[in-house]
């Protein structure tokens, strides 16, 4: 009522006094202004004098419903206005476990934004694929694995930049651990089918986005590998960094393997063949 009648009076004296339309709306806009600011002061005011014993009783209810989260948003108020009160000595317990139990509840909500959105593209693969383990009747056994396959070149003494497939498998490795898992590789020299497992006597692994370089933990093994300086990461971990990586590998008799592996979508097919953790992701 106090508003139509301020109205009421501005547009009558804006009239009789001949003030041009862009004057009146600044007038108006500065009275809404004012209007806002008396209405926050009396809310505010109301709070102060009158807030404590609803906003405590606000807190029990919420606290006895299990609605921690705006358990908290009345208890901010209470300190917000009333923090000289003999209230929070009174309650100290009942509020320090809201604000525990507030926090759990916060940090459980944003997990689940997070799953959420990680699983609204897990189907994603990308180039990777996901295997089954067969028993001796070639039955499923539940078991999966992740698997690629990437061509590069190999050359030696009889031959240069030919043809080479690498087949790179992602497995569960510990009996203990079901998410414990290894990498492997298998390589097919002219690509004709046949796949061997080589032990390689150096390689170099160089990931440009990354400006990553590693190289042979020690010889005759790629499982770890060492950064330029000197610490050491798994190769399953490395590749679990999803880029693209530059393999060189060599081995005896001259041999020199070079190929790239994209390791992009790697751990959402780990994820769904049951090798890795969604929340790890």
């Amino acid at each position: 009522m106090k508003k139509l009648f301020l109205f009421i009076v501005l547009s009558t004296l804006m009239v009789a006094c001949g003030v041009k339309k862009s004057e009146y709306n600044k007038i108006l806009a500065q009275r809404d202004s004012l209007l806002l600011t008396v209405d926050s002061l009396v809310n505010e005011n109301e709070e102060l004098k009158n807030g404590e014993e609803r906003l405590m009783n606000y807190i029990k209810l919420y606290n006895e419903n299990k609605d921690y989260i705006r358990a908290l948003e009345k208890l901010n108020k209470l300190k917000k206005y009333h923090k000289e009160s003999p209230i929070f000595a009174e309650h100290k317990n009942l509020f320090s476990e809201i604000e525990r139990k507030a926090q759990i509840m916060t940090d459980s909500i944003a997990k689940a934004k997070r799953d959420s959105i990680k699983l609204a593209s897990i189907n994603e693969l990308g180039q990777w694929h996901i295997g089954d383990f067969v028993n001796d009747f070639d039955e499923p056994t539940g078991k999966h694995f992740v698997y690629s396959e990437f061509y590069g070149t190999f050359s030696n003494s009889a031959t240069a930049s030919s043809k080479l497939r690498v087949y790179v498998q992602f497995l569960h490795y510990s009996f203990s651990d079901p998410y414990d898992f290894s990498v492997k590789f298998l390589f097919d020299e002219y690509d004709n089918g046949t796949y061997e497992k080589e032990e390689c006597t150096s390689i170099k692994v160089v990931n440009k986005e990354l400006r990553k370089v590693y190289k042979e933990y020690s010889a005759s093994r790629y499982d770890y590998l060492v950064d330029s300086n000197g610490e050491a990461y798994s190769t399953k971990g490395i590749l679990s960094e999803e880029g693209v990586y530059e393999f060189e590998m060599r081995f005896k008799y001259g041999t020199v393997y070079r190929f790239n592996v994209d390791t992009k979508y790697i751990n959402n097919a780990l994820v769904k063949a049951g090798l890795k953790r969604i929340e790890d992701l």
